[in-house]
């Protein structure tokens, strides 16, 4: 079911009749609320509570929230126990974007009777052409992050024409050692008399280096004997501002 702005309301899981009955069962149900510009506001997932009854009870919900286009969606999953009329927080998840609008970091917590702890993080990777080459995901135990999977992605170029395969662009910026414990090395291939910023930012948020660069070598060098232990993520930006390359660290 849509509404008259063209937003979806309602959709209807159906099963048909068994057991010698007449009527289809709504065995679940997906309801929609929106913000003024169309974003998804809240969904409510009902299921059949009773076989006996055609009748759906909600099960739990995700909240939405948006904060001026930088975080791509706050998410809390909340699950409706039985025989309660209010929802009990479970999950919460942070997911934001870099500024040219792809998937950047998303950070998931859980709800452990009275705060929000916080589980995982999963940081995502581009090349120059903003195709995804990586994603590493961080578990946390008692607030200390411990790598925990990496994936890697990798591509063939072909001539749209021809559907021939050619060779594609060398990697760019090449980041070591990770971990690192005294310099962070940075090398790229055809990044002579470009203007960066070049930054690392703390699990919190707080940039802990901040540095524009006029490239005129192969390799420049971050110290970091100074940083505490944790995860940091690099920044590199472009004269306008523009994120053009961004990798997690291990200290």
């Amino acid at each position: 079911i849509f509404d008259t702005a063209g937003n979806e309301v309602s959709t209807a899981f159906i099963t048909p009749p068994g057991n010698g009955a007449s009527n289809w069962n709504t065995k679940r149900k997906w309801i929609f609320t929106y913000y003024p510009d169309h974003k998804v506001k809240t969904v409510i997932v009902e299921e059949l509570g009773s076989s006996m009854l055609n009748n759906t009870i909600p099960v739990y919900r995700d909240s939405f929230a948006y904060d001026n286009g930088v975080d791509f969606y706050t998410r809390k999953w909340t699950w409706q126990y039985a025989g309660s009329n209010e929802f009990s927080l479970s999950d919460y998840m942070e997911h934001t974007i870099n500024p040219l609008n792809l998937p950047d970091t998303v950070k998931k917590y859980k709800w452990l009777q009275n705060s929000w702890e916080h589980m995982e993080d999963v940081v995502f990777s581009y090349n120059m052409e903003m195709n995804p080459i990586e994603w590493r995901s961080f578990k946390y135990n008692n607030g200390i992050a411990a790598p925990f999977k990496i994936h890697h992605f990798y591509y063939k170029f072909f001539d749209t024409t021809t559907n021939i395969q050619v060779p594609g662009p060398a990697p760019d910026i090449i980041v070591f050692p990770n971990p690192v414990v005294d310099v962070l090395y940075l090398t790229w291939k055809n990044g002579s008399q470009k203007t960066l910023t070049i930054q690392l930012v703390d699990g919190l948020g707080r940039v802990v280096y901040n540095s524009a660069v006029g490239w005129t070598g192969l390799t420049y060098e971050i110290p970091v004997r100074h940083l505490p232990a944790g995860v940091y993520t690099l920044h590199v930006h472009d004269s306008k501002g523009l994120v053009i390359f961004r990798k997690a660290e291990l200290r």
